[in-house]
């Protein structure tokens, strides 16, 4: 129940409604609900604007020995959501910030060029797609997860929301800001914070610390030299990775037999470029560097193919983008900065305990250490949605072939753990699909493909008119006009073509993977948005993937279900959880206050995954930082286990270590 003052409201009176700034509300035993609560807080009496504020600020009062995890949104609506997860300590006074999210400003026309894609802005603009306003805030939602029920006397307290921190952005901020913006480093000028560096020849420093302290680093000694369960029940040496479901819960088990389950980060050693073209403004002068540079990256490119293979992929320099992350490791490690940089990469993988470079990462063949691969065969487009892939064209076909032969030469290789094929297909516009399809030319060959659907089912146009209420005549002039009065026959037909237009994709798939590769794994296609809740593509994907593998962008994954009768492991291809600091000024897909709350998040995140029967890993997105002016698509977000000058975020690391310690036991001991 609850307690506000001298009253007492049952559990199931979920709803607060004060516009008292003085009320506190206490949560107390109540006898019935163990270790879950939830209220709401009503303002539509008294609405909330904290629109010149960056956090919405909550006092919490833990006085219980039990751990809380604490959920909050605002004002959820369809497609619109701002929410912050907490983990508060036994017995702990905690000031909760939750960061305020909005929809993207109105620019000045001078700046648009200069910034219209970026994610977040100076000042602690934030912006996400799906952010409520935040002027006129009306209900709070609260939900309390305890790790044992609350005892006699125990009570958790919180009182009346307020704001916190000012927000510095308005119309004029872009132009007022000193130029250049970032320094020679590709840090932001106008900001300080922990860790930013204020001199070039620092990084020459750090570049001997680091390689000091990690070259030749090895996993710890519980673990395999995979990074496998060494002291688990032991399972048969096959050579290679493969998944076994063991003790009610899926593994991985590595090529000596040991259970393995994959801590990762995608992306790793490597860092996104920022355009220069048309906003040279933007940054510092780097014209004597880029010549000295360039000389370095011609000289690559005519060295043998290994090189020059080094040489495209590490790029620092292109005509119209600067990638400061390399830039900076060059500087940090000189001439042969790729190796030593993959090295010292290495030895600090090691030593945190992660035994998995996850999707994009940078990693030379002469690193042992489990990895990932992915590929992206060329999705063709169906009519406006352009990141599908038709399947039932030739042209997919030879790309998956082509992308497959491509890496067919580690199809020997016992440290790859699995390739992941195709990134985020849009396969949750599935109507929209249909829509496509039915406007299509007779000549595509997902139209195609429709229509032979069609002929097989029904045999004559007319059989088809009788059951959709529809008078074509032919199946060749099947269009969506008029689509609403055609009866619900017609629905279903399109919800079962798209089911067949998804395993057509995935049984082409994983017929060519396990052509070239028939000792390892395919990853899948790493379903995201609403493609997670979607029952039959998850059937589709259970059938042909050896693991199934999802983006999920949530803060918890203690409830997410594989909606498949077929019993088969999940791989989290990405997460995280940004917080627009340190000179970056976008967040990410899921907010942290800070780098203390970022930890405690992915601690949690790791522990439900790491509990769940089916997920046999979860891997961060990303390595390091995105640049503040934004990559090429405009994210900019503060993400990186390490940053732009290739400094870990200790609180992160801390936390993966201290993960990647108790992870195996924690997964034996869940029930």
């Amino acid at each position: 129940m609850f307690s506000i003052g001298a009253f007492n409201f049952n559990l199931f009176a979920q709803v607060y409604q004060s516009c008292d700034e003085n009320q506190i509300i206490r949560i107390v035993n109540d006898k019935i609900s163990e270790r879950n609560y939830e209220f709401s807080w009503d303002f539509k009496d008294c609405p909330l604007d904290f629109s010149s504020h960056r956090f919405i600020g909550f006092n919490i009062e833990n006085n219980s020995s039990s751990k809380i995890i604490l959920d909050i949104s605002h004002d959820p609506k369809p497609h619109l959501e701002n929410s912050a997860r907490f983990i508060i300590a036994p017995n702990q006074f905690k000031t909760c910030e939750m960061m305020i999210t909005r929809q993207k400003p109105n620019q000045e026309d001078t700046w648009k060029s200069h910034f219209e894609k970026v994610r977040g802005y100076p000042g602690g603009y934030v912006t996400h797609w799906a952010a409520p306003s935040s002027s006129k805030i009306e209900k709070l939602f609260v939900k309390i997860s305890l790790s044992k029920p609350l005892e006699e006397g125990d009570f958790i307290g919180f009182n009346h929301p307020f704001g916190i921190g000012e927000l510095e952005y308005d119309s004029n901020t872009l132009s007022k800001l000193s130029y250049p913006i970032l320094d020679k480093m590709g840090q932001f000028n106008a900001e300080k914070w922990r860790g930013k560096l204020h001199s070039i020849d620092t990084l020459e420093f750090l570049g001997n610390q680091d390689y000091k302290d990690f070259h030749g680093i090895s996993f710890n000694s519980n673990l395999s030299k995979y990074g496998g369960w060494k002291n688990g029940p032991k399972q048969e040496a096959k050579g290679f990775f493969y998944t076994k479901k063991f003790d009610g819960k899926w593994w991985f088990v590595d090529p000596d037999g040991y259970l393995f389950w994959s801590l990762g980060i995608t992306g790793i050693g490597g860092g996104s470029a920022t355009k220069t073209t048309s906003r040279e403004v933007l940054f510092s002068d780097l014209s004597l560097e880029r010549l000295s540079v360039k000389k370095y990256q011609d000289s690559m490119t005519l060295a043998a193919s290994y090189h020059k293979r080094q040489a495209k992929e590490y790029l620092i320099f292109k005509p119209d983008k600067i990638n400061f992350y390399y830039l900076n490791l060059k500087r940090k490690y000189g001439e042969n900065w790729i190796q030593k940089h993959q090295d010292v990469t290495a030895g600090r993988l090691k030593n945190w305990g992660v035994n998995t470079y996850g999707a994009w990462s940078k990693k030379s063949d002469f690193i042992e250490h489990p990895y990932t691969i992915i590929i992206h065969p060329k999705l063709q487009g169906i009519g406006k949605i352009d990141k599908l892939p038709d399947p039932f064209s030739s042209e997919f076909s030879s790309a998956l072939k082509k992308s497959l032969q491509r890496i067919a030469h580690k199809n020997s290789d016992p440290w790859l753990l699995g390739v992941f094929v195709n990134n985020e297909i849009h396969w949750e516009h599935k109507f929209s699909l249909m829509d496509e399809i039915l406007s299509l030319k007779n000549k595509k060959p997902a139209r195609k493909a429709f229509e032979k659907f069609l002929k097989k089912k029904y045999g004559s146009i007319n059989s088809l008119n009788s059951v959709w209420a529809s008078n074509f005549t032919s199946f060749n002039n099947i269009s969506g006009d008029n689509k609403t009065m055609f009866s619900s026959k017609f629905m279903a037909d399109l919800e079962l073509f798209f089911s067949y237009f998804a395993d057509t994709y995935y049984n082409i798939v994983s017929t060519e993977f396990k052509k070239i590769f028939p000792n390892h794994l395919y990853l899948g296609s790493r379903l995201y948005g609403k493609s997670k809740f979607n029952k039959n593509l998850h059937e589709i994907a259970a059938q042909y993937c050896d693991v199934v593998s999802f983006n999920i962008y949530d803060y918890g994954v203690k409830d997410f279900k594989l909606l498949s009768k077929i019993d088969k492991p999940m791989l989290i291809g990405e997460f995280h959880f940004g917080t627009a600091s340190h000179g970056v000024w976008g967040s990410g897909l899921r907010n942290a206050s800070s780098l203390e709350n970022q930890a405690n998040l992915y601690m949690q995140y790791i522990e439900e995954a790491c509990q769940h029967t089916q997920f046999i890993g979860a891997h961060w997105f990303q390595w390091s930082d995105q640049p503040t002016t934004g990559r090429s698509d405009g994210e900019n977000f503060r993400i990186g286990v390490v940053s732009i000058t290739d400094q870990p975020y200790s609180e992160l690391v801390e936390a993966i270590k201290k993960v990647s310690k108790t992870l195996y036991v924690k997964r034996k001991n869940k029930l």
